[in-house]
C-alpha cells in the first residue's frame, strides 16, 4: 500500500476548531457558516455554557467548540473561567486552530486587546494557531477588504498583526459557502508551519488527563450494561456481522462517554471549589487582621479586597515588563546586495557597516541601545554568496552569537530584488536551527526614501512574495528608510517585541546545548582570569571609596562579564563540529562501560570485547537517539 503523505494524513484527522468571540453574534454566525447549517439563531449574542458541534468543511470532518463571548457582561469572572475551562475540555487534547471572530462593521479599539486576552486564558503560544475571522454582509470586493485591513483601518491592521497577519473574511449568510475551501487551506497551511501538530499547553494537558479519568469512571459504571448488550448481540448475530455490531455499539458508547466526560469532570468541578476556598481563607485572615468586619461579612469583604490586591500586583508586574523592555537578539540574513547591512545601520543609528557594503565574509555581531532597549544584531553573510562549508561555519557562529536563541530572524530583501526561490534560500537556516525557526521568522522588505503606498501595494501582489509569506506565516514588514523619520524602525521593533512577548526567544535542544557549552567556557575563562580580576578589584578599592568605588566596581564587573561572554561565544563558535564530537565521545565512553558490564553478565571471555561492542552501540544508538530528539525538539 502506498504510504500517505503528511498532507493526506492530516486531512484524515478530525479538525478541532475553537471559535472565540469578543462580543455580539459573530462567533455563532461563523459556526453556522463552517457547519453549513443554522446551529445558532441569527440573533443569538451569547451562550451561558460552552458547547461542541460536528460537521464538515470542504469535505473534512470538523468539531467546532464555542464558548461565551470574552466580554460577556452577564457572566461573572468565576463563571467565565469555568466555561473557558470547559471549552478546553471540549477541544482537548488541543485545538488545531483558534478562530478569533469580529464583525467587520463594528470593530472597536477594545477589540485590539482581545488577542492578548486569548493568550492570557489559553497560553502565550496559542498565537501561532490563531487566525482572525471577519464577518461581512452582502457582496463586498475582496481587494477593497484586503486594502482596508492592511492599509486604511489602523485598528484592523494592529489586530491581525497580533495574530501573525492571518485573517479571513466570511459572509454572515451561512448558505454562502463558496469560501470554505479557502478557509480550510489557510488552517492547513498554518498547521503545516507548526509541523502538523495541534496546539497544547499545561492547562490542555490537565484537561485531557481529567477527561480520561472521568471516561474510566463512566466506563466502569456502565460495565454491567455493556456486558449485557454484548451477550444480546452474541445471541442475535454471528461472524463478521457480530463483530461489526459490537464495534458500532462500542463506538457509540465511547463517543457518548467522551462527550459526558468533556462536559463534566474533576478539573471543572474543582476549579470553582478551589477558587472559592482560597478566597474564603484569604478573606477570613484579612477580616481578623483589620478587625473591622466579623464572621461571613469579613470573609466576603476580605475576599473582594484580596482579589483586588492580586489584580493590582499583576497589573504592576505587567507595567514593569512594559516600562523596562527586555534585551532583544535579532538574526539578520539577506539574499544579496546591501539591504541587510543598511537595515542594521538604520536600527542601531550608527554606521557599523560601510555605506557601500554589499556583503560580509563572516558573521558579525553588533550591540546598541534603541529607544531604551538593548538590541543585539547578528548579521550572516548574504546567503546567495556563501559556499556550503563557510555557510555552515557562519551559521554555527551566528547560533553562538545569538545564544540562548534569537527572538526573531529577519530575512531582509531589497524591495526591487525579490528572489523567486526565497523558501529554498532560507533552507540552510531552518536545517541548522531547526524547522520551527520559521515561526520566529519575519520578512523585511527594505528600500530607501519616503513611504510609497503604490510600491508597497505592487510588492504585496508579487507571486514570489506571496509564496514566501505563506511559508513564513504572513509575517512581514516594509522598511522605508527616510533619514528625517525613524518611524519605520520604531514600527519594526514594535512588531518584533510583540511577537517575542508572546512566544519568547527561539529555543531547541541544539540551542540549549550550545548555551550550556558557552556557559561552561565562561566558567573556564573566569577561572583562568580569577587572579587578574581579584587584583583589579583590590586596585579599585585602594583608589576609590564610597559610592564612587561602588560605581567603578559595577562598571568593571559588567565590562568583564561582556568580555568573557563574547570570548566564550567566539570559542564555541570556532569549535563547530567539536561540540558534537564531545557528545560522541561521551556516547562511546558510556557505551563501552555498559557493554563491559553486559559482557561480564553474559559470560563473555573478555570484558574488552563487551566494551568494544558497547562503544560501537553507543555511537550508533546515541547518534540515532540524539538525531530523533533534535528532530522532535526543534
Amino acid at each position: 500500500m502506498k504510504a500517505m503523505s503528511r498532507r493526506e494524513a492530516l486531512a484524515d484527522v478530525e479538525l478541532r476548531v475553537v471559535v472565540i468571540g469578543s462580543s455580539g453574534p459573530s462567533q455563532f454566525l461563523l459556526t453556522n457558516s463552517i457547519l453549513g447549517r443554522e446551529e445558532f439563531p441569527q440573533d443569538v449574542c451569547s451562550i451561558a455554557r460552552s458547547r461542541k458541534n460536528y460537521g464538515e468543511i470542504a469535505g473534512r470532518r470538523v468539531a467546532v467548540v464555542n464558548g461565551p463571548n470574552l466580554y460577556d457582561k452577564d457572566l461573572s469572572p468565576t463563571k467565565m473561567k469555568e466555561e473557558l475551562r470547559r471549552c478546553k475540555c471540549l477541544s482537548s487534547p488541543g485545538p488545531h486552530a483558534l478562530l478569533l471572530t469580529f464583525d467587520l462593521a463594528n470593530i472597536c479599539p477594545n477589540d485590539i486587546k482581545t488577542p492578548k486576552l486569548i493568550m492570557k486564558h489559553f497560553g502565550k503560544n496559542c498565537r501561532n494557531y490563531t487566525t482572525v475571522l471577519l464577518a461581512y454582509e452582502g457582496d463586498l470586493d475582496r481587494g477593497a477588504l484586503d486594502e482596508r485591513v492592511m492599509r486604511t483601518d489602523w485598528h484592523l491592521r494592529e489586530l491581525v498583526e497580533q495574530c501573525g497577519c492571518r485573517y479571513h473574511f466570511f459572509n454572515k449568510d451561512w448558505k454562502e459557502r463558496n469560501r470554505d475551501r479557502e478557509l480550510l487551506q489557510k488552517i492547513e497551511r498554518m498547521l503545516a508551519a507548526m509541523g502538523g501538530r495541534f496546539y497544547t499547553s499545561h492547562s490542555y494537558r490537565q484537561a485531557e488527563e481529567s477527561v480520561r479519568k472521568e471516561e474510566m469512571k463512566l466506563k466502569k459504571k456502565r460495565a454491567p450494561e455493556t456486558e449485557r448488550v454484548w451477550h444480546e448481540l452474541e445471541e442475535q448475530y454471528r461472524g463478521e456481522e457480530l463483530r461489526w455490531q459490537i464495534e458500532s455499539y462500542n463506538a457509540g458508547v465511547g463517543a457518548e462517554i467522551r462527550a459526558k466526560a468533556e462536559m463534566d469532570n474533576s478539573w471543572l468541578r474543582t476549579s470553582l471549589a478551589v477558587g472559592t476556598g482560597l478566597g474564603f481563607a484569604a478573606g477570613a485572615t484579612l477580616g481578623m487582621v483589620i478587625g473591622s468586619v466579623e464572621g461571613p461579612g469579613g470573609i466576603a469583604v476580605g475576599g473582594a479586597v484580596g482579589g483586588a490586591v492580586e489584580d493590582l500586583q499583576q497589573l504592576r508586574k505587567r507595567r514593569s515588563s512594559i516600562d523596562i523592555p527586555p534585551d532583544l537578539r535579532l538574526l539578520l540574513a539577506g539574499f544579496r546586495g546591501r539591504a541587510q547591512f543598511a537595515l542594521t545601520n538604520a536600527i542601531l543609528q550608527i554606521d557599523v557597516f560601510d555605506g557601500a557594503a554589499v556583503s560580509a565574509r563572516q558573521t558579525a555581531k553588533h550591540c546598541g541601545e534603541v529607544r531604551g532597549q538593548r538590541v543585539t544584531l547578528v548579521n550572516l553573510p548574504n546567503l546567495s554568496e556563501s559556499t556550503m562549508t563557510p555557510l555552515k561555519n557562519n551559521l554555527q557562529t551566528s547560533l553562538c552569537f545569538s545564544s540562548p536563541g534569537p527572538h526573531a530572524v529577519l530575512f531582509v530583501l531589497d524591495v526591487n530584488d525579490i528572489p523567486p526561490d526565497g523558501i529554498n534560500i532560507l533552507k540552510p537556516i531552518t536545517e541548522h536551527f531547526g524547522g520551527n525557526i520559521i515561526a520566529h521568522t519575519m520578512v523585511v522588505l527594505y528600500y530607501e526614501g519616503a513611504q510609497s503606498p503604490a510600491l508597497e501595494s505592487s510588492v504585496i501582489q508579487n507571486r514570489h512574495f506571496k509564496e514566501l509569506m505563506e511559508h513564513c506565516g504572513q509575517r512581514y514588514h516594509i522598511f522605508s528608510r527616510d533619514s528625517a523619520d525613524d518611524s519605520a524602525c520604531r514600527e519594526l521593533l514594535r512588531k518584533v517585541n510583540t511577537a517575542s512577548s508572546d512566544h519568547g526567544h527561539y529555543s531547541s535542544q541544539y540551542t540549549r546545548m550550545v548555551e550550556k557549552r558557552i556557559q561552561q567556557e565562561e566558567h573556564f575563562i573566569r577561572k583562568r582570569r580569577a587572579k587578574e580580576i581579584r587584583n583589579t578589584l583590590k586596585q579599585l578599592e585602594g583608589c576609590y571609596s564610597g559610592e564612587d568605588h561602588k560605581r567603578r566596581v559595577e562598571e568593571y564587573e559588567e565590562a568583564m562579564r561582556v568580555q568573557i561572554r563574547e570570548r566564550a561565544e567566539a570559542v564555541v563558535g570556532r569549535l563547530g563540529c567539536a561540540v558534537k564530537l564531545v557528545d560522541c565521545a561521551a556516547a562511546v565512553a558510556k557505551g563501552a562501560a555498559v557493554g563491559a558490564l553486559c559482557g561480564a553478565a553474559v559470560g563473555l571471555n573478555t570484558v574488552a570485547l563487551g566494551a568494544a561492542v558497547g562503544a560501537a552501540v553507543g555511537v550508533l544508538v546515541g547518534g540515532a537517539v540524539g538525531a530523533a530528539w533534535n528532530y522532535m525538539s526543534c
